[in-house]
């Protein structure tokens, strides 16, 4: 679903909110019949804070989806949060409504990366064009391509399909270890 109808149905959503906060809104103000304060003004500002809630944790939401710390990246991706032995990790999201994507880079302890490895089965090499297409809008620090000695993975179907943040289902992750350097690339993503 696009990102127009469904901003169309929470704007519906928060306009039956928004009605529904005046009608009670109107019942308080007959009862209480306020005359000057905040109570007064309380009751005027009511229908539109509620009115305005859905859509305001609608895009919160995104923005949140977009900007949140590394750590909760990698927890999107793997499901749980990075141990310990995760150092220098670096995350960049860029995510919708009807699609999400993630680049993680990061270095790992071998028992922590071959718990997560679990998940993934061994693939050839992806011809450089595809990785290419990767570097496009890639953050800075998104060297794959730079990195001739590595071993690539991709994500089992079963494990892919989970639904590790409570909304999105990633339909593609590869993660590549770059061999000469000991980093972990990810990328997941997810288009509706």
């Amino acid at each position: 679903m696009g990102l127009g109808i469904v901003l169309l149905v929470w704007l519906l959503v928060g306009a039956g909110l928004f009605a529904a906060g005046a009608v009670l809104s109107a019942i308080l103000w007959g009862i209480i019949r306020p005359k000057k304060g905040v109570l007064r003004t309380a009751l005027r500002a009511f229908p539109f804070l509620v009115g305005a809630a859905p859509v305001g944790l609608f895009v919160v939401s995104l923005i949140w989806q977009n900007i949140a710390p590394a750590p909760v990246q990698y927890e999107a991706v793997f499901g749980h949060p990075p141990d310990r032995s995760v150092t220098d990790l670096n995350a960049l999201a860029s995510g919708t409504n009807d699609a999400d994507e993630i680049y993680l880079a990061f270095r790992a302890a071998p028992s922590a990366l071959q718990r997560d490895l679990t998940h993934f089965a061994p693939i050839a090499d992806f011809p450089d064009p595809m990785l290419a297409n990767m570097q496009g809008d890639t953050p800075s620090w998104w060297r794959v391509t730079a990195c001739r000695d590595r071993s690539m993975y991709a994500a089992k179907p079963d494990y892919a399909s989970k639904d590790h943040r409570g909304s999105t289902y990633w339909e593609t992750i590869f993660l590549v270890r770059c061999n000469e350097d000991g980093m972990v690339y990810v990328y997941a993503s997810w288009i509706d």
